[in-house]
């Protein structure tokens, strides 16, 4: 039997052919790595000269200007004043110890942000927490947010006045017990995302003309909860337990989606040619005169709740249109308040759901279109001038005979 002859095959040479391949591949890359970087290898010594900063300036990270938080002494007359555009910043808490206001602004194009902290006054300070300086005349865009401003007692103080200054925004501020009022701006500003509570002889949030209040609340206040000059907007707002009017808003402006409740005066007052949408209007005034809704004339009354508002529900003048409002039970001690009164001519009251009212829709002189009211326990029904055009009354006993699609029932 002969041996087989011995195989002197090498020992790589049974290797597949694509795993040889790989193998060079990963020698060639290695050499090529060790070739580049001794192609590339930089000096090993330092430059020479200075060695320059490789952060970023402070100016550059925070390019804002801080206010130091401190217990200004107002005595000697430290206000902090503004006097340059720019972006500032509270670094503490900061006390009002003397007599003077704390930051008083000189310049436009000026944002304050509290950063969370408070400003707090005291009784001799005869200015306001934030302030336009004295002879600084009219000033415009300025934004002030993110604090608590609070016992600006004095009979001048405000949480912040800047009442000559026109486009500013004043956001998510808390103000409480400051006497003269919360907030007051100039036209075109905007309030949104504040409280105002205690402030006792001025309005809690006041705008000039062709302003907007957004998402604020305002409650327990000497006198107005909210005043907006004409053609503003308050949207989205709480007032309650005010001294005088919840809302109070010129000729040509907008309340939408707002509750005035318990307030002292009426619920709403709105100027000639204002609309009133979607409102809350409850427990509001204090004689037979405060309604819930007072209007001018031209004025749109729609989709409101009002109720329990001791001298009636609704007062307008003429060319208005009133549509789709329930009004409840707005009646004094005597058992007497109009659910809808109009003195003038012109207007289009329709499809009011009108309960506990005496009367339930009053109207003093001719010239109105009434149809499609709901009146339930009025006592009477209607006061109605002559002259006035109205639907057919319909009652239970001949509601299943009636087919006129203007008639107003009464049950």
């Amino acid at each position: 039997m002969h041996d087989q002859p011995a195989d002197h095959t090498p020992p790589h040479a049974s290797l597949p052919t694509d795993r040889r391949a790989m193998l060079a591949g990963l020698g060639g890359l290695a050499a090529g790595a060790l070739l580049a970087g001794k192609a590339h290898a930089g000096p090993l010594e330092p430059p020479t000269g200075p060695i320059a900063p490789t952060m970023k300036p402070l100016d550059e990270v925070e390019p804002r200007t801080p206010m130091l938080g401190r217990n200004f002494d107002f005595g000697g007359g430290g206000v902090f004043q503004i006097t340059q555009p720019g972006s500032y910043y509270l670094t503490a808490n900061s006390n009002s110890t003397g007599a003077f206001g704390v930051i008083a602004i000189a310049a436009s194009n000026v944002t304050i942000d509290l950063m969370g902290f408070r400003l707090a006054g005291n009784s001799t300070t005869f200015q306001s927490a934030i302030q336009l300086s004295t002879g600084s005349g009219t000033l415009r865009n300025i934004v002030i947010r993110n604090g608590t401003i609070h016992d600006w007692t004095n009979s001048n103080s405000y949480g912040v006045n800047l009442t000559n200054a026109e486009n500013c925004v004043i956001e998510n501020l808390v103000l409480h017990n400051n006497r003269a009022g919360g907030v007051s701006v100039g036209p075109g500003s905007v309030i949104r995302h504040c409280i105002a509570t205690n402030c006792l002889s001025g309005p809690a949030f006041l705008v000039a003309g062709g302003g907007l209040i957004h998402n604020c609340n305002s409650q327990n206040n000497g006198r107005d909860g909210i005043v907006a000059g004409a053609g503003s907007s308050v949207l989205e707002c709480v007032t309650r337990n005010n001294g005088f009017q919840g809302i109070n808003a010129g000729s040509g402006s907008t309340v939408l989606d707002c509750v005035a409740r318990n307030n002292g005066r009426e619920g709403i007052v709105i100027g000639n040619g204002g609309s009133i949408q979607k409102c809350t209007i409850d427990g509001n005034g204090n004689t037979l005169e405060r309604r819930g809704i007072t209007a001018g004339s031209r004025c749109s009354i729609l989709e409101n709740t009002i109720s329990e508002n001791t001298g009636g529900g609704i007062a307008a003048s003429s060319d208005s249109t009133i549509i789709g409002n329930t009004i409840v039970n707005n009646r004094n001690a005597s058992n007497q308040g109009s659910g809808i009164r109009v003195t003038g001519a012109g207007n289009r009251i329709e499809a009011n759901n009108i309960v506990l009212q005496a009367p339930g829709i009053d109207a003093v002189g001719g010239g109105n279109l009434i149809i499609r009211n709901s009146l339930r326990a009025a006592n009477p029904p209607f006061s109605l001038a002559g002259g006035n055009t109205t639907g057919p009354t319909v009652t239970s006993a001949n509601i299943a005979s009636s087919n006129n699609p203007h008639a107003n029932y009464t049950f």
